[in-house]
């Protein structure tokens, strides 16, 4: 028997067991801004700056208003340039 997330499965000589697993069709994780934001910073944290880009502006992107996602989109962001390319100092 299913009713909503939860699958009761009856066995003869035990008691009910319970399954958590979704409906088929469900989508199991929720998209979320902070969805976004976490799996972008794990990213940053392994050095895939350019994945993270992307997440923290998906994040943006479903709430233009999220200080902590534009925050670290410019960490990112910075991240990706050359140090070259950010330090005026090496172009004299």
């Amino acid at each position: 028997m299913t009713t909503g997330r939860i699958t009761i499965i009856h066995q003869k000589t035990y008691s009910p067991s319970f399954s958590m697993s979704p409906k088929h069709g469900d989508d199991p994780s929720p998209r979320t801004p902070f969805f976004y934001l976490l799996r972008g910073r794990i990213l940053y944290s392994f050095s895939q700056y350019d994945s993270a880009v992307r997440d923290f502006r998906t994040a943006l992107r479903m709430n233009w208003r999220y200080e902590q996602a534009a925050s670290w989109l410019e960490k990112a962001e910075r991240a990706t340039k050359p140090e070259s390319a950010s330090d005026p100092a090496s172009k004299a």
